[in-house]
């Protein structure tokens, strides 16, 4: 029993030390010894530049330089934090890293105290025992080298070459301002040469052009860039100290590097920027790359039917709770919005648990809720707000049964004009719209801007146009049934009718493409200048059954063509890229329009087939007999083949010199 409890006492009394303690303890003693290696070289450098133990005081006073120097670079290197599983090459990058920074530090506070030291001393001392640490870390990785990892380094050469550029160019610049050609000799020559080599040095050990990825850190990608600038900048001075560079020139290479340091970030991390993912669904312009148009097939052609919508989902259509619920409490303070709602839908056809109703921009919202169960949803706030709308409307077609429906609203661009004429005076509320126009609605479209844009403004108060935010409903699925403005916000009934779109590319790139029908039924793609707002291409149905066609075949009231666009259609400009298609040989200057499989389907056969044994021309016969309906634009094109047959030359060059009296003198418009 005693023995027990003695063992138990002794058991007690011992102290257990976190794992922690011995690891901090252990690189404490680690530093401490990698100081005092750095130190005993020092003292014997200087006992055999000396030939013995001779004082000198201002070695003495070097020491805390020398010290210094072996600490930042230690710290900046981070050789401190050397771990057992690193390999050689990573380990002998640090030492060298370390090196070069502590070299780089000497060499200034030499230039800046003017201390007559020997050269010999601190270059051998700094290099032998960096030399000596690195045969040390050799045998602590256990004296294997991976080549695989040197291998399989990989380097951008399109960064390497820019900055390559861009170094050149400041000391080019720098050299012909503050030092002169003429000036230049042996010494200029070498510190030059040494200065690319330093470059080259200093990039290859901090993976400075190691090529971006969207999932390279950013905080990793900006420390690559400042160890590459340290670096070189320690080289420099190092360089200058050793080819005892007078204090002008010495000043000239240092300010040139630094310089070269801050453009070179600033163009690097432009470049990094943009290459990071998208964090909005802010329609990207691409101007390098022409997009295809798809556009949505027509389902009807028939007028929209005015009824009140009723969901089929409950058989008992006596349930008025929902109703009384969302007049008397969710829309106490806002009856126009349910009047609206009422208008359009029957609210006792929906089950009061399956109806959501809420004001917030956050998406939990909307994914809490279970998948294909939600009949009624209803958000109040504004989805300007909303900072990836379409994976919004995703998610809500997700949660939504088939016939749901989606009831929200959105501020249109030009009501959101009309928010600004009212709040101010007339020269203010454009000054203050025009700051608005530049922020909102400038910026998100510009690359690498835009990304900064969002990263500010979070997505909050997006300028959306009317044919955007109801096209982005009909590419995520949705067919809008009503609309109304209520205090200069568009409010919408939406369905859900239908998966959301696979396209891809809903761009809005300045030129863009479209399939069209050309000779002998062969597929061509024409181009033109974009003209609409984004997503207008899916509101094709919804334009044609509110609207139908005008006369010349052109939608009435077409909200989708954008102001600017308008002045592109009315200047014939819109049609400048398809000249690509002139000299492709796709097209000819006059002839029957290449048209789509829509706008082909609404001919009778028979001309549709003639139609087709034709190449298209860029200016239609339209232009010149100026038909106001489709019946009139097939005798037009008739009348057109029917004298091409007879005489190709003629028929063509007066149909041309037709066209061009319509359009430059009776101002007749692009279509």
């Amino acid at each position: 029993m005693h023995q027990s409890e003695a063992q138990s006492t002794a058991v007690s009394d011992i102290k257990v030390v976190p794992e922690s303690a011995f690891s901090k303890k252990k690189d404490i003693n680690k530093v401490a010894a990698n100081l005092l290696l750095y130190l005993l070289i020092y003292v014997g450098f200087y006992f055999i530049n000396k030939k013995g133990w001779v004082f000198d005081s201002r070695y003495l006073l070097f020491l805390p330089v020398f010290v210094s120097a072996w600490g930042i670079g230690g710290l900046l290197s981070a050789k401190f934090k050397i771990k057992p599983d690193h390999e050689f090459i990573a380990r002998a990058k640090r030492c060298a890293s370390s090196l070069l920074i502590s070299l780089g530090v000497v060499a200034i506070a030499l230039l800046e105290l003017d201390l007559s030291i020997s050269r010999f001393v601190v270059v051998g001392s700094l290099t032998t025992a960096a030399f000596i640490e690195t045969i040390l870390e050799f045998y602590r990785s256990g004296s294997k080298i991976d080549f695989q990892l040197i291998r399989n380094e990989k380097i951008s050469y399109a960064l390497l070459v820019l900055d390559l550029f861009i170094l050149s160019a400041v000391l080019f610049f720098f050299y012909e301002a503050r030092i002169g050609f003429k000036e230049l000799n042996n010494k200029h020559v070498l510190l030059l040469a040494a200065t690319f080599v330093s470059w080259l040095f200093a990039s290859m050990i901090s993976h400075q052009f190691r090529p971006f990825r969207e999932k390279f850190n950013f905080w990793k990608a900006v420390g690559n860039q400042v160890k590459a600038y340290l670096l070189l900048i320690a080289l420099t001075s190092f360089n200058v100290y050793i080819l005892l560079m007078p204090e002008y020139y010495a000043s000239v290479y240092l300010t040139s590097v630094v310089l070269y340091s801050v453009w070179s970030f600033a163009v690097v991390m432009f470049i990094y920027i943009d290459k990071l993912p998208e964090k909005t669904d802010e329609i990207r312009s691409d101007f390098l790359h022409a997009y295809e148009l798809k556009i949505p097939k027509i389902k009807t052609l028939g007028q929209r039917e005015e009824f009140r919508y009723k969901f089929n989902g409950i058989k008992n259509n006596d349930n008025s709770e929902l109703r009384t619920k969302l007049e008397l409490l969710y829309f106490k303070e806002f009856p126009d919005i349910f009047d609206f709602i009422e208008r359009k839908i029957d609210l006792s056809s929906f089950h009061i648990n399956r109806s959501v109703v809420l004001r917030s921009r956050d998406p939990y919202n909307v994914i809490v809720n279970p998948e294909n169960e939600v009949e009624l949803f209803i958000n109040l706030h504004k989805l300007n707000d909303v900072r990836r709308i379409n994976n919004y409307f995703i998610e809500l077609n997700k949660r939504l049964v088939d016939g749901g429906i989606f009831v929200g609203n959105f501020e249109p661009v030009r009501f959101r004009y009309k928010r600004f004429l009212e709040k101010y005076p007339f020269l203010v509320a454009h000054f203050f719209y025009l700051i608005d126009f530049i922020w909102h609605r400038i910026a998100p479209k510009l690359p690498v801007i835009r990304k900064l844009f969002f990263a500010i403004n979070k997505g909050k108060d997006r300028a959306i146009s009317l044919a955007e935010g109801l096209g982005r409903l009909y590419y995520c699925g949705f067919e809008v049934m009503d609309l109304k403005s209520l205090d200069n916000i568009c409010y919408f009934v939406a369905k859900k009718v239908k998966e959301p779109s696979t396209d891809k590319n809903p761009s809005y790139s300045p030129v863009f493409k479209m399939r069209r029908f050309g000779k002998n039924g062969k597929l061509i793609f024409v181009y033109k200048l974009r003209t609409m707002h984004p997503y207008s291409e899916y509101l094709q149905e919804f334009i044609y059954e509110q609207n139908a066609l005008e006369e010349g075949g052109k939608f009435k009231d077409d909200f989708r063509i954008s102001p600017w666009g308008k002045v592109l259609r009315k200047l014939w400009i819109d049609e400048l890229p398809m000249m690509f298609n002139l000299f492709r040989g796709d097209c000819k200057l006059i002839g029957v329009r290449p048209l789509s499989n829509h706008y082909l389907s609404l001919y009778d056969e028979q001309h549709r087939a003639r139609r087709l044994q034709y190449k298209p021309g860029l200016i239609p016969p339209y232009y010149a007999d100026m038909p106001k309906t489709v019946s009139e634009i097939i005798k037009s094109e008739e009348a057109y083949l029917n004298q091409f047959d007879k005489n190709r030359i003629i028929t063509d060059t007066k149909y041309f010199f037709k066209a061009v009296n319509n359009i430059l003198l009776n101002q007749k418009r692009s279509s």
